[in-house]
């Protein structure tokens, strides 16, 4: 792709970089398909580069534009949450954006999924896509799996965390900072259940959590990390989670952690793990057992990385998205554990 080109695709994505993580502030029927497209895109780039076929991307890049210009917004201009205050505690150095899948205005977001009876919900549930901490799988990841938790009686958030060119404790600082959020401000929200407060994530996503877990719990508070940035009242809320989803994604031990509120863990892989989540499983599982946590493990025979929900909508470029016989029961199983442990 020629320099020209290149200027004109980095200037449409960024604007797909904000709208995809807003789905609130428009209507389905035109998000859905942006979404999409902007998702395909973005993981064809990931797996193949720009010149894997310039001509193809410009293609594409038409069409984005094009469905972009449909977007309609919703009515009431609903919108998602910024989580932090004025100010936000930055970790470490801040690369460049030029070629990321985030801008540098982008601040943090939580994509509510509420249930309509508040009396009766069954708790809270934080949704991390993964995309390890370079991308945001939220169509197959994000959206879908808050969708699945809110019909089960949940409320669901979808959390837009900070990815590269942001230093990985950063996302760790945002998944405290949603379950802050949450709790600080579930009077004025209308949201109900907030001392249970669970989190669910993908590959990256549970490498978030499991980061969080370790390191961002309690009372601990953000200057720890960033010893500029001025502790809120909502940072003196507890961040401590009643229960943790990894799904094919547990990040390391848990050897050296000082958090004595280590939530009961639900655990989900595939034997055939790309990246090794199958083994990492496993290792949690025992280091979780010999530590008295509550711990559940499924491993799928035969299976990959990135199956998702196991319904065939999976953020794989390798095949045709295809159910997965086996795999779609992890999520009803996820639901029981909840119902177990908040």
């Amino acid at each position: 792709m020629n320099e020209k080109r290149m200027e004109r695709f980095l200037e449409e994505f960024r604007l797909a970089n904000e709208y995809v993580l807003d789905p609130c502030r428009f209507t389905p029927e035109s998000f859905e398909p942006y979404n999409s497209l902007v998702t395909l895109i973005t993981l064809e780039i990931e797996f193949y580069g720009f010149e894997r076929d310039g001509d193809t991307v410009w293609t594409q890049l038409t069409e984005l534009k094009n469905r972009r210009e449909l977007l309609q917004e919703a009515e009431g201009g609903r919108r998602a949450w910024e989580i932090w205050g004025k100010q936000m505690p930055t970790y470490g150095e801040i690369g460049e954006f030029r070629m990321t899948y985030t801008n540098p205005e982008f601040r943090p977001l939580l994509v509510p999924y509420l249930c309509e009876q508040q009396k009766s919900v069954k708790g809270n549930i934080i949704v991390i896509a993964g995309g390890g901490y370079v991308m945001r799988c939220n169509a197959y990841e994000g959206f879908n799996i808050a969708e699945y938790y809110r019909e089960q009686g949940f409320n669901s958030y979808v959390l837009q965390r900070r990815i590269t060119p942001y230093h990985p404790v950063n996302a760790h600082l945002d998944l405290q900072r949603a379950v802050r959020y949450l709790r600080a401000n579930a009077a004025s929200l209308g949201i109900a259940g907030t001392d249970r407060v669970a989190a669910i994530g993908f590959s990256g996503g549970g490498h978030t959590i499991y980061g969080a877990v370790m390191d961002h719990y309690g009372t601990l508070l953000p200057d720890r990390f960033d010893s500029s940035y001025q502790p809120d009242d909502t940072d003196r809320e507890n961040s401590d989670l009643q229960a943790a989803l990894y799904i094919y994604g547990t990040g390391g031990s848990i050897h050296g952690t000082e958090n004595r509120n280590i939530p009961p863990a639900f655990m989900v892989t595939g034997s055939l793990d790309e990246y090794h989540a199958d083994t990492d499983s496993v290792a949690r599982y025992m280091e979780l057992k010999e530590a008295g946590v509550d711990a559940e493990l499924h491993i799928y025979s035969g299976q990959h990385h990135g199956f998702g929900l196991g319904d065939g909508n999976c953020d794989s470029m390798r095949s045709e998205p295809r159910s997965i016989p086996g795999v779609e029961t992890w999520p009803s199983q996820s639901v029981a554990f909840l119902e177990r442990t908040l």
